[in-house]
């Protein structure tokens, strides 16, 4: 499993170097990567760097479309964050800082949404 999906990851890289909406998948694919390299031993470098990784590649699609890209960056995010707190390693916050901005601004965004329907009821 491990070895299909590094060669997955691969597949996707080459993919999205060509075509950018290969991104995504690419992310979710790196995301996939660290938890299987968990499940076949304690967390690592090596999944720690494919979690930060599926951020990194999913950065610029996000903060250009943070609505549409939102749950799988929310995803990404958080396994990045598990992982570098389970290693002891500080998480690169020059990374993370705009993508949490912009995640509590949809927050924020959907609660006012909320509000104002309730309002015109």
């Amino acid at each position: 499993m491990l070895e299909y999906t590094r060669e997955t990851v691969e597949a996707h890289r080459r993919a999205a170097a060509k075509f950018p909406a290969f991104i995504s998948a690419l992310a979710a694919w790196l995301s996939s990567l660290a938890a299987t390299l968990l499940e076949v031993g304690e967390p690592n470098d090596e999944a720690l760097a494919a979690a930060q990784e599926a951020v990194e590649v999913l950065n610029p699609s996000f903060l250009n479309s943070p609505t549409e890209h939102a749950d799988s960056m929310s995803t990404s995010l958080v396994q990045y964050l598990d992982l570098a707190e389970s290693l002891g390693v500080e998480p690169d916050e020059a990374l993370i800082g705009p993508i949490e901005d912009a995640l509590n601004a949809i927050d924020a965004s959907s609660v006012e949404r909320t509000e104002n329907n309730a309002q015109l009821r």
